[in-house]
């Protein structure tokens, strides 16, 4: 692999050696990475190269198969025990999801909530809080995507590009370690990205730490603190964007930025 980076004394995510089968055959093989607290990585790649499942994995929504996953030091999915990994019980894996935001290609608002009780469901169901404390943290994050005066509103009246904003502040509700980011722009109107990448480019520079999968090359290269590409299920490259952009690591990584640009 290209440029392996330095592990830093504490990440808040690792990835070691981590395996994914469907059927016969691998969707990510062997990949290993780390993410530093208020750090920015984007993960590109042609699809099917592994990407969503990477993503995936980190959250626990696919389980894999070899390998493990620690964000904070805690290894994610399964406990350690005799000598062997153990699938974790499940009260124990929502627990750590709640360290882990994610936002999916498809916006997945509650179609029969409003766009605040969408934002109140998972403070108040899944962390506990008060409505009202919810609420008020639901409009800091409204505020945050330029969406508080829609606060009221259904999704089925908001534009793709504020849905996905709702979608994006929904995650910030449940005050997460890190958002990952699955294509968050690939169901939307070209019209309609630059508003999200927009509230993307806001929670970088803020410090958010996020994971980033992403076919907005250009995108990528204005936001991202490392670039991860990653192809047939196996991580090619991790670089500095800076490195990375300014000369490819490989003529094939070349060949793909030169028809993704």
């Amino acid at each position: 692999m290209y440029g392996t980076m330095t592990a830093p004394d504490n990440p808040l995510l690792v990835v070691e050696n981590v395996g994914k089968r469907f059927s016969a055959s691998f969707a990510i093989e062997d990949v290993s990475f780390k993410l530093n607290r208020g750090e920015t990585v984007a993960i590109l790649g042609p699809s099917g190269s592994g990407k969503t499942t990477m993503l995936r994995c980190i959250n626990f929504l696919t389980p894999y198969d070899s390998g493990t996953i620690r964000v904070g030091g805690r290894l994610v999915g399964y406990r350690e025990e005799g000598g062997r990994c153990l699938r974790e019980k499940e009260a124990n894996i929502a627990d750590i999801r709640k360290r882990i935001g994610f936002v999916f290609q498809r916006f997945n608002l509650f179609p029969h909530r409003t766009v605040i009780q969408n934002l109140t469901e998972g403070p108040v169901y899944v962390l506990g809080l008060s409505v009202d404390a919810a609420i008020e943290r639901a409009r800091r994050a409204l505020d945050l995507v330029g969406l508080r005066y829609k606060e009221n509103e259904w999704p089925d009246q908001l534009s793709g590009g504020q849905q996905q904003r709702v979608g994006i502040a929904r995650a910030l509700c449940m005050e997460p370690d890190m958002i990952l980011f699955d294509e968050a722009t690939s169901s939307l109107d070209p019209e309609l990205v630059g508003e999200v990448l927009a509230v993307i480019r806001d929670l970088a520079l803020s410090g958010m730490t996020m994971l980033l999968v992403t076919h907005e090359i250009a995108f990528a290269r204005e936001v991202a603190d490392r670039i991860l590409f990653m192809e047939n299920g196996r991580l090619l490259a991790d670089q500095p964007a800076e490195v990375f952009f300014a000369a490819p690591p490989s003529a094939r990584i070349a060949q793909f930025l030169a028809r993704s640009m």
